[in-house]
């Protein structure tokens, strides 16, 4: 399988991660002026894995077929623990290869397994941080005197997060990997904090989250979103599926896994040509961002579709299904609170870098949560980056004791957040800290409205509404008699009327 990364950048949409534009994404020095004011205490990268494999290929275009191969497998190293140490002999690394002909993707590659570009793609994430932090020549901001791993003076100065895929995991091995020199000695090892797929934070399932689903389809049955779903552009845009046009096989099927696995992996010969209509687009020479074409306009609008619920509602939805991660990340921050040098951090032996590889669906929530999410699909490989430092000068502009900078991409977004000041890169820690502490649980509040708020108005609601409809039933049963009765009274008084002879009745 070619490689993305031998085209220029132009070809390539934004998303596709090619070395030319990751290379964009190294992290900018600190101001000037705030060098020496400041100490870096502890870094959290929140990364998304490297390009993969699909995950889906039966909702992609009919005729769809891909041989995928993967020629570079990861090794992984399982170390019994210590008391069964003595009687397991290690001596061999395993080396884990999907060729036993039944592969959904007729290769040798599992679903969604990270490929060649994303071996290189966090490769160059390793050698972005180690620049930044590790080998700078501004002393204040390196977390590690040496690149050596094994020379690191306590277990806990890195904590490398992941969920339990083959994509996310080899994404964070890769990286550590650059980001540290080759181990001196053989037996070095690197903890992985991991959880059961189904039930982790990093990946979790809507399903088990009641409140969620209920947001979710509340979000999708707005008024704001069926405006915009409705809107004459997009009428039009979604008959190229209704009228075959891209020989899709599912209109609700993932287009952007279908889009993104295929196209970034050098291989849009495969794909419809209808794809490539419209805007300076072309099969040969690619598309790119915001080209005009067919492409691009329906990447675009699948992006808004499949993340509408998660700015909808102040990130109601964001903010309940990163809840536990978010407490995890403010739990290490508040404890850098508490550091005012390298050597409190070394007493308290604080985490120093806090590594957690995810997925789009973890980057793309937290910034939502957060309100600086600027609407795009994470790209692959994309770093999220909390900074978080002590401020040793009391002449620094602010008066507080500890900021932190944000960075994403290579990009500072620090004034993006709720509360920041435009025009510094940098801000209060503390401000970082209130707003996410509100919604950073460890446990979920799962809870749906009508299990919660509305559960005892309920009873006495529908009380109520059957009190209304019997009261007003029985007052026209009461109303029909009443009427029935008088004209009974009545003909019998013209009667006696007629009979009687009487002008009065």
């Amino acid at each position: 399988m070619s490689t993305a990364f031998s085209h220029t950048k132009n070809r390539y949409p934004r998303y596709c991660s090619t070395n030319s534009e990751m290379m964009n994404r190294f992290i900018p020095p600190l101001p000037d002026e705030d060098k020496a004011q400041l100490q870096l205490l502890q870094v959290t990268v929140i990364m998304r894995h490297g390009s993969r494999t699909p995950y889906t290929t039966e909702n992609c275009w009919e005729g769809y077929s891909t041989q995928w191969d993967c020629a570079d497998t990861m090794t992984t190293f399982m170390k019994p623990a210590p008391d069964v140490r003595e009687t397991a002999k290690l001596g061999f690394l395993f080396e884990k290869k999907y060729d036993a002909g039944r592969n959904a993707l007729n290769g040798s590659c599992l679903k969604g397994q990270l490929i060649d570009e994303g071996i290189q793609q966090q490769s160059l994430n390793g050698r972005i941080l180690r620049s930044a932090y590790i080998t700078t020549n501004n002393t204040n901001q390196r977390l590690f005197e040496s690149t050596q791993y094994g020379q690191i003076p306590y277990t806990t100065a890195v904590r490398f997060r992941a969920d339990d895929e083959q994509r996310t995991l080899a994404s964070g091995q890769i990286l550590l990997s650059n980001l540290f020199d080759k181990p001196e000695i053989n037996d070095v090892i690197m903890p992985v904090i991991t959880a059961d797929y189904s039930r982790d934070v990093l990946s979790p399932k809507i399903e088990m989250c009641p409140a969620l689903e209920e947001i979710s389809k509340e979000a999708y049955s707005s008024k704001e979103y069926h405006q915009i779903l409705n809107n004459n552009a997009n009428k039009d845009l979604m008959k190229v599926f209704s009228n075959k046009t891209l020989r899709w096989r599912n209109p609700d099927g993932d287009l952007i896994d279908c889009l993104m696995t295929t196209y970034c992996s050098d291989q849009q010969d495969r794909m419809p040509d209808a794809l490539f209509t419209g805007g300076t687009a072309s099969k040969e020479n690619g598309v790119t961002d915001n080209d005009g074409s067919l492409f691009s306009h329906l990447f675009s609008f699948f992006v808004w579709k499949k993340s509408f619920h998660l700015t909808y509602n102040d990130a109601k939805y964001s903010k309940i299904i990163m809840g536990p991660l978010l407490a995890e990340i403010n739990e290490l921050l508040r404890l850098s609170r508490h550091c005012t040098d390298m050597k409190d951090v070394l007493d308290m032996n604080l985490t120093r870098l806090h590594l957690i590889s995810g997925h789009d669906s973890t980057l793309m929530p937290i910034m939502a949560s957060w309100n600086v999410w600027d609407g795009q699909w994470a790209p692959y490989a994309s770093m999220l980056i909390i900074e978080s430092y002590s401020v040793l000068e009391k002449s620094y502009s602010s008066n507080a004791t500890h900021v932190f900078r944000l960075l994403y991409n290579g990009q500072v977004i620090t004034f993006k957040f709720p509360g920041c000041v435009n025009s510094s890169q940098l801000c209060d820690l503390d401000v970082f800290l209130n707003v996410v502490e509100p919604y950073a649980a460890r446990g979920r509040d799962c809870s749906t409205k009508f299990k919660n708020e509305d559960s005892l108005a309920m009873p006495l609601f529908l009380s109520l509404k059957w009190a209304i409809l019997f009261t007003i039933g029985a007052c026209l049963v009461g109303s029909v008699a009443t009427y029935f009765a008088f004209c009974r009274i009545h003909s019998k008084k013209l009667v006696y009327f007629m009979v009687d002879g009487r002008t009065n009745v």
